[in-house]
């Protein structure tokens, strides 16, 4: 698995595509995000990313979190709605990719 970080958003973004083909690949891609605290590296990345006004990495960080929620995960939807991350998954899904 590639390291949550700026660079590999791209790659990330690959990874959550491809994990959303099979029920099996599904669950076992969201026992490791939630194993590896995806969620929270992924919500500290959004401030990086506006830091830098690189619209590409929010672009991708955008449709990693708009897959990682359609995974329709209980676990993972609690994550994110809770005070300290619901902030930064919203400031990622309104960067929407059709600037």
């Amino acid at each position: 698995m590639p390291e949550v970080d700026l660079a590999h958003l791209g790659d990330i973004d690959t990874l959550v595509r491809n994990a959303m083909n099979t029920a099996q690949g599904r669950d076992a891609f969201m026992k490791h995000v939630e194993q590896e605290g995806w969620l929270a590296k992924l919500v500290a990345l959004v401030d990086k990313a506006e830091s830098n006004q690189s619209i590409t990495d929010l672009h991708n960080l955008c449709n990693i979190f708009k897959h990682l929620i359609l995974f329709n995960n209980n676990n993972f939807i609690e994550d994110v709605v809770s005070d300290p991350m619901v902030m930064g998954v919203v400031g990622a899904l309104e960067c929407r990719s059709t600037w």
